[in-house]
């Protein structure tokens, strides 16, 4: 399921999850210190009075040492005006920017997706004017030239590749908390301020932080930050850390289908006189670090399910990885409708939860049965999406099923005329973030069939490569 229009993901990505974070302040006496005397060179004095350093936030991935400290300026809010500074870990400055944005999030279409809106103008830290823009359904126009006809004979900022999504700079990230509906806060791609330096990040993935500071907030996301808090306590400027969240886009719509029918025939090429069989169940979400949330850039946010199958005999083996896809973008206006549907090759597709279990011929040959059949049938958001089809697949062979609970979301009201102006109440009623998290239950749980399940958010467990199509 793990695509729509740019637009209609808020709604197809919205499926719940919490972010274990705490709202903690820490304290970095030489990191602070390192960046209050680089600016301070930097800043006319005039703009460096004004900066604000009890309301500091650091965004922060360890892993790859992306550390970005934002200062707002006094009297106004982090989300509109502040200096960023791209540092080394101990706060020595590398980069810096002035920053003044403005904009909202706006409700389109008949169901009220949300998408941001607004305004941006980059400077230098001596108040030179790099760049100033619009900012239409997250994209910064002038990143994006390609986006606005009137200025398509400029080269984006970005590299862009045939078929390729390229995330917005700012998105509508989302959180359900069951207990109180649904809570929205913008999320920022804070590298793409340093666009050029070589060090903005366009692309398929990319980390992104809470636009006002809050992590999301107001109890929709948790309220508050996490982070490694390195540094003793005795110095008198408190920094809040953030984890950043990395939010990754793979699919794209112009890959060719496959004749699964084809796929299947490959497994001919195996002997069937003492061969086994398996088949797993792949859940990859869109957010390893939240595994239920989502946001509003585009269906392929929205995570993906589907199987991997393997037949061995001896040294030969065939595995073919596969999954099901609207054959093309459904309509930001009425998502929901159904659509054509298409099978997609996903070999080498990330993984973050799997269940396997072996076949037998008889077995086997059933799942070929029905993955051919049910592959005609229509994509619909709602009721057969890529997890409808990978687990109904999965349980026309399993004596006991694995029960995913459908996920209601509720989404916000319109204010154009011609759509509801009340929230509406949609339940997916697969998906792959429910996947995930029934199938980190089971493992939790010492399950029967634990030793059979995978739980990785790194990045790093990957689905075989596909055998392809055979004659």
């Amino acid at each position: 399921m793990r695509h729509l229009t740019l637009t209609t993901l808020t709604l197809v990505l919205i499926v719940s999850c919490k972010k274990e974070i705490s709202n903690n302040r820490h304290y970095f006496p030489g990191y602070v210190e390192n960046v209050k005397a680089a600016l301070k060179d930097s800043l006319s004095a005039n703009d460096y009075a004004s900066l604000d350093f009890n309301r500091t936030v650091l965004s922060k991935v360890d892993s790859v040492q992306l550390y970005l400290l934002r200062i707002p300026l006094k009297g106004k809010e982090i989300k509109n005006d502040f200096v960023i500074v791209k540092t080394k870990v101990d706060g020595k400055v590398e980069k810096g920017k002035i920053v003044h944005m403005e904009g909202a999030d706006i409700a389109l279409g008949n169901i009220g997706i949300k998408s941001f809106y607004g305004s941006i103008t980059i400077s230098s830290l001596k108040r030179d004017i790099q760049m100033q823009s619009a900012i239409n359904n997250g994209y910064i126009l002038a990143f994006h030239p390609q986006m606005n006809l009137r200025t398509t004979t400029e080269a984006p900022v970005y590299p862009v590749y045939p078929g390729m999504i390229v995330l917005p700079e700012v998105i509508v990230y989302s959180y359900i908390n069951t207990s109180s509906g649904i809570s929205f806060s913008d999320w920022y791609l804070l590298q793409s301020l340093f666009y050029d330096s070589g060090f903005g990040s366009g692309g398929m993935s990319g980390y992104y932080s809470s636009l006002d500071g809050t992590g999301g907030g107001g109890g929709g996301y948790g309220g508050g930050y996490g982070g490694s808090g390195d540094g003793s306590l005795d110095y008198d400027v408190p920094v809040i850390v953030e984890d950043m969240v990395k939010i990754e886009a793979e699919y794209i719509y112009n890959l060719p289908g496959v004749d699964l029918s084809k796929m299947f025939k490959c497994f001919d090429n195996v002997p069937s006189i003492g061969a086994t069989y398996s088949i797993r169940l792949c859940s990859d979400i869109p957010s390893n670090s939240n595994p239920n949330a989502s946001a509003n850039f585009s269906a392929a946010s929205g995570g993906h399910t589907f199987l991997t199958i393997t037949k061995t005999n001896g040294s030969t083996s065939v595995t073919q990885s596969f999954g099901f896809y609207p054959s093309s973008q459904p309509s930001w206006i009425d998502p929901f409708s159904p659509v054509t549907s298409t099978l997609k090759d996903n070999g080498a597709q990330e993984i973050n939860a799997s269940l396997e279990m072996n076949l037998t011929e008889t077995q086997f040959n059933t799942v070929k049965q029905n993955a051919v059949s049910w592959s005609t049938r229509n994509y619909e958001l709602t009721d057969y999406n890529c997890s409808n089809y990978a687990v109904d697949i999965f349980n026309s062979v399993r004596t006991t099923p694995i029960i995913i609970p459908g996920y209601q979301i509720v989404l916000p009201g319109n204010t154009n005329p011609w759509a509801p102006n009340n929230p509406i109440t949609v339940t997916i009623n697969k998906s792959p973030q429910m996947l995930f998290s029934k199938l980190q239950e089971m493992k939790n749980n010492n399950d029967p069939e634990s030793s059979k399940i995978v739980i990785d958010q790194s990045h790093n467990y990957t689905a075989p490569i596909s055998k392809g199509e055979c004659n």
